[in-house]
């Protein structure tokens, strides 16, 4: 899938846009860097940073703490992926009533599904005296009523793409390292699809879907335990079902969450399936 270029008026509204850290200015930036709407990686057992700015904002009382036996499985899991350094790790502060001031750090998927907004930091304000005078000075410059600042006195805005944890997950796996990274198709009259180039790389793999699953199903049944064999058979045949479908990114997910374990196997195919994603 091609990077669209986009016109001088819609680069004036993606800046706009930012500065609201909202879905539009969100997935605008998705579809100018050929990427998903949303992170796919965006997933407790997906993403370290995910969990972890999750359970901060659990112990902030936020949102509600998961649940007591997913969190300990999942805090052994990501033990060796916490930052090494505080300034790195997800926090927040309270005010003197114990009221959350700021948080800084989080995954902006997160942001946006606690917060409503895409951003890694955001702070309300001190008081209702600065509240009202920044309400007022809005209504002033007849701000949007999607300026974040009729709610939050800083939002700083961040798209997942620009997000170190995600650079980290995708140089995980094979695919992703090196330009003109090749996934192997055995018994296709075409015998490689071409993953990072800037050819029609979505109508290659269109033509060859049937092949890449049957090879994943191959590898499934090769290299996986024979315990794992037939959940990951049916989690690719429900994969396989949704290609080029709005249900596609769920499917996804559950299919990731299962193939975590398993990422030296199966990331050579992560990106022969992530085109779909952005259908």
């Amino acid at each position: 899938m091609k990077a669209m270029p986009m016109s001088r008026d819609e680069h004036a509204q993606q800046k706009v846009n930012r500065k609201y850290a909202n879905f539009e200015w969100y997935a605008s930036v998705s579809r100018a860097r050929a990427s998903p709407p949303r992170c796919p990686f965006a997933a407790v057992r997906l993403c370290p940073k995910f969990f972890f700015s999750l359970t901060i904002l659990a112990d902030g009382k936020q949102i509600s703490d998961l649940d007591g036996e997913v969190r300990t499985a999942l805090e052994e899991k990501w033990r060796e992926h916490q930052p090494a350094v505080a300034e790195d790790s997800p926090g927040w502060a309270k005010t003197g009533d114990d009221s959350i001031r700021q948080v800084w750090g989080i995954c902006p998927e997160v942001g946006y599904d606690v917060y409503g907004r895409f951003a890694s930091y955001i702070s309300t304000y001190p008081d209702e005296v600065d509240r009202d005078l920044a309400h007022r000075r809005l209504k002033e410059s007849r701000a949007s009523e999607d300026d974040p600042r009729w709610t939050f006195a800083t939002v700083i805005p961040e798209h997942y793409t620009e997000c170190r944890q995600y650079s980290v997950l995708r140089g995980a796996t094979p695919t992703v390292m090196a330009a003109g990274t090749v996934v192997n198709v055995h018994g296709s009259s075409q015998t490689h699809v071409n993953l990072q180039s800037t050819d029609a790389s979505v109508s290659v793999l269109d033509a060859q879907s049937q092949a890449v699953f049957e090879e994943l199903r191959c590898v499934v049944r090769e290299q996986l335990p024979a315990n794992e064999r037939a959940q990951f058979i049916e989690r690719i045949a429900a994969l396989e079902a949704v290609k080029g479908k709005a249900g596609f990114l769920e499917r996804y997910k559950e299919f990731m969450e299962l193939a975590a374990a398993h990422i030296t196997v199966i990331g050579p195919f992560l990106r022969a399936l992530t085109p779909w994603l952005s259908r």
